[in-house]
């Protein structure tokens, strides 16, 4: 148990992530990132790793790979997105990847056994008058790099990465989903063309070891739906839950070892997860 700050609160986004070693925990307390690190037999004392850049962090995000990682961050305001790199057993000095219209969500990032990192990151809020877009960074071993802007009005992205390699990024514009691979020097990006006939919410992805990707979302009216994509085809997007007393959010994915992919969901009324299992 990690003691907060006195007469403070911890924000509810806990973060915990296998490493090779053991494991590294995030946590917001009164706006400030902590972290601990588990060598397989204890945790290290809580370290900050905000403070330096933002007196105030705001959303955050943490991904590794073997024994490296990375942790995404906004200041207050939402306008300044910063990185961290946790090498050779201790953090980097946060690095400023952007600084630009306000926006309140955090920074998916997708890191390669290399140590190749992808960020892609929804910047502003949407609202009227000030569109969303989504922006792509790269770390390539000696640097970070604003890679490209993959969608002047896109919204919710997410990113994830196999062993081999493989990076897939995917975000909703519209009623679509568009989907891009990394082929080293950017991403080759398709759409799957009306993917549901609503606007559509938290997206999640993942790459199997042979380079498929599957793709889940949750439309306007909280049904689950997902998609598979190899690189040339998609699949022909499939309802996973769309039960109308049902209201379903936050979906994710992930492959197991033989190829499957399996999806959950929150149910918001029974407080129930679903599951399901597709190829």
């Amino acid at each position: 148990q990690f003691p907060t700050e006195n007469n403070s609160y911890v924000q509810p986004d806990e973060q915990l992530r296998p490493t090779s070693s053991g494991a590294i925990l995030i946590w917001m307390d009164m706006g400030t990132i902590y972290t601990s690190i588990f060598d397989g037999s204890s945790w290290s004392p809580k370290d900050e790793i905000s403070d330096s850049v933002v007196s105030f962090a705001r959303s955050h995000y943490l991904t590794t790979n073997g024994d490296n990682a990375v942790v995404t961050f906004t200041d207050n305001t939402g306008t300044e997105l910063w990185a961290t790199r946790w090498v050779n057993g201790s953090w980097t000095a946060p690095e400023r990847l952007a600084s630009g219209r306000e926006s309140g969500k955090s920074a998916p990032v997708a890191l390669t056994p290399s140590g190749e990192a992808h960020v892609v990151w929804e910047e502003g809020w949407g609202n009227a008058g000030d569109q969303r877009g989504v922006r792509s960074f790269r770390w390539n071993g000696s640097r970070w790099t604003a890679i490209d802007t993959l969608s002047a009005t896109g919204a919710s992205p997410a990113i994830a990465s196999n062993a081999n390699g493989d990076v897939v990024a995917a975000w909703g514009e519209g009623n679509n989903i568009r989907v891009g691979r990394w082929t080293g020097g950017g991403f080759s990006v398709q759409t799957v063309v009306g993917a549901t006939s609503n606007s559509l919410y938290p997206i999640d992805v993942a790459v199997s070891s042979t380079g498929l990707a599957a793709i889940v979302w949750s439309d306007a009216e909280n049904n689950v739906w997902g998609v598979t994509w190899d690189g040339q085809r998609f699949s022909t997007p499939f309802e996973l839950e769309g039960e109308s007393s049902i209201t379903a959010l936050r979906p994710q994915v992930a492959f197991r070892t033989d190829g499957s992919a399996w999806a959950v969901w929150s149910n918001e009324e029974t407080t129930e997860i679903g599951v399901a299992e597709f190829r």
